[in-house]
């Protein structure tokens, strides 16, 4: 009785870590999805800049000129309706009188604790629990540095 206990033990962990990771994977692809809208609005943009709003405010920058609908997180619930949790997704622009020139998309892997940022070069970066760098990712490159 106690060998298929700990098997069952084992079969519900191997489940739950699949199910985070692939939450993860749709975290990874969402950020990727707005990021190639925030390029189409601002290539667009009479003044070449990104939205100067929240992660929120998006829902009314990018919806429905260059995507469907704001992706949230896949633990929360719709950003862009009243009541709306889509808060694990952040969007922080930089900018100077009004025109933003750059960008970061963020949001927390769940299989790992970790940070999981993208910027408006396409560079990934991976923050440990205590905001150290653990790897950071070039766009068009397949070479990562790995901090300590």
């Amino acid at each position: 009785m106690s060998v298929l206990s700990v098997l069952i033990g084992i079969g519900i962990y191997t489940y739950s870590s699949s199910l985070s990771r692939a939450r993860d994977q749709r975290r990874k692809s969402d950020l990727a999805s707005i990021a190639s809208a925030l390029e189409s609005y601002r290539a667009n943009d009479i003044n070449g800049s990104y939205p100067n709003t929240t992660y929120i405010g998006l829902c009314t920058a990018l919806v429905p000129n260059y995507m469907q609908k704001l992706p949230w997180d896949p633990s929360g619930s719709n950003p862009c309706v009243p009541g709306g949790t889509g808060q694990t997704y952040t969007y922080v622009p930089t900018c100077v009188n009004s025109i933003c020139n750059t960008y970061v998309l963020s949001t927390t892997l769940e299989s790992t604790n970790t940070s999981y940022s993208v910027n408006q070069n396409g560079e990934i970066t991976y923050l440990s629990p205590l905001q150290r760098p653990i790897q950071m990712v070039k766009k068009n490159q397949d070479l990562a540095y790995t901090f300590f």
